[in-house]
């Protein structure tokens, strides 16, 4: 398996990708959420409008030439729209909440409960968003063909390609850390908490 990440001391033998994944289950919830926030949100906020911008300017210029990034510029500029509004309940809504559910186990203070009923209300509405993302990743891909690069491909499309893949793997990880970890945890600690 591939290494990501090594050690600093040079004889420690390489974190892998799985192990990488494996050590945020044990992080406390709140740290999650803000890990989630600060970096897979941050990159994303950061990333989706240079990628948008790219696909928009190749598809102008060479969508005669490579029609296939017509359509991953229309694929891309409607999944853009609806996870920048996930994000934005993740970050108003629920974050806040699972916060103060870590807050409430830890003080042994009691929490109210929220607007949306229980954690798993939201979380469901956000897995359904998260399939959503994965299908669009998807038909990019297939489109794509596995980001293979079409004959004579310029720098413009080589760099959205690369965007591409890049984004795709950081999402990946992202969604893996909502929907496997964070909300099956938050809403345990809800349960733990008799809220639910």
């Amino acid at each position: 398996m591939k290494s990501l990440a090594t050690y600093s001391n040079p004889g420690a033998k390489p974190v892998t990708f799985l192990e990488k994944i494996e050590s945020y289950d044990t992080w406390r919830l709140d740290y999650l959420c803000d890990h989630i926030v600060r970096k897979h949100h941050a990159y994303i906020y950061e990333t989706m409008p240079v990628i948008s911008e790219l696909a928009h300017k190749v598809a102008d210029e060479e969508g005669h030439i490579h029609r296939e990034i017509i359509r991953v510029y229309q694929i891309f500029r409607r999944m853009a729209s609806h996870i920048t509004r996930h994000m934005m309940k993740e970050e108003k809504v629920l974050f806040p909440f699972i916060e103060q559910l870590v807050e409430a186990s830890i003080e042994n203070i009691k929490v109210s409960r929220p607007f949306f009923g229980t954690v798993n209300n939201p979380a469901q509405i956000m897995q359904v968003e998260h399939e959503e993302a994965d299908a669009d990743m998807i038909m990019i891909r297939k489109v794509t063909r596995n980001y293979t690069l079409p004959a004579n491909a310029s720098e413009s499309v080589i760099s959205l390609y690369e965007k591409l893949e890049e984004f795709e793997k950081d999402l990946l990880l992202h969604v893996h850390l909502e929907s496997n970890i964070l909300f099956p945890k938050a809403i345990k600690l809800e349960k733990e908490l008799g809220l639910s």
